[in-house]
């Protein structure tokens, strides 16, 4: 088999899942609208409370099977800068780590 065709087999089997699925989910699918319905807006606003309280308060809390927990803000670099940096300043390829190559697969539609 080509790479292709070994894909496209995949494919074919992702394809027949989701259909599979989508059959399923057209049965109850106005059953879930109904829920989310009903639920999400309630669900949105204690969810703000929390958050409002988590971080006013600066503690985490447990309740319910729950644990709403700070998390400090995200740290980021700007990579296309440092590494022009680090080609004048060798000395920082040291600390640079590059991961395992992985496969992603999209729609390419």
């Amino acid at each position: 088999m080509t790479a292709e065709e070994v894909l496209e087999s995949y494919a074919r089997l992702v394809g027949a899942h989701q259909r599979a699925r989508d059959e399923i989910l057209a049965t109850v699918r106005d059953q879930l609208d109904a829920v989310d319905a009903e639920f999400t807006p309630a669900m949105e606003s204690a969810r703000k409370t929390v958050n409002e309280y988590v971080l006013s308060n600066g503690t985490a809390i447990k309740a319910g099977g729950l644990h709403a927990v700070i998390m400090p803000g995200r740290v980021s670099w700007d990579t296309k800068a440092l590494d022009g940096y680090a080609e004048a300043h060798p000395e920082l390829k040291r600390f640079r780590k590059v991961g395992e190559p992985s496969v992603t697969i999209r729609n390419a539609k």
